[in-house]
């Protein structure tokens, strides 16, 4: 998975606001730090997973529609989002590593699935 990892003030305030779907040259956006999510002004649902410090994923929502306000659970560092996708999605206890050029491996809770 490729994910672009964002981490000044204004790219983490705007993450994928304005953007076309279709046209990203990434499959999900990494928002560092991040505690909490929000799709006011989206064009479209987004599927999004609540990371801690260690890059584990606390929990996720798919298809937040637009103008939706995220809670987040306790111990929110970052927040991985992507256009909502019927591609399967991170769950609770996937862990991702990034490399140097923005791709995550995911190490599943459930090793079953790798």
């Amino acid at each position: 998975m490729k994910i672009k990892t964002v981490s000044t003030f204004y790219a983490r305030m705007k993450g994928l606001l304005g953007t076309n779907y279709c046209q990203l040259d990434f499959d999900a956006l990494h928002l560092l730090p991040c505690k909490g999510v929000h799709t006011y002004g989206m064009n479209y649902p987004l599927d999004i997973a609540f990371l801690d410090r260690r890059k584990v994923v606390l929990s996720t929502q798919r298809c937040v529609e637009p103008n939706r306000l995220c809670a987040s659970p306790r111990g929110t560092h970052s927040v991985v989002e992507r256009p909502t996708s019927p591609l399967p999605w991170l769950k609770a206890g996937d862990r991702l590593s990034f490399d140097a050029g923005e791709i995550a491996a995911i190490y599943y809770a459930d090793q079953s699935e790798n």
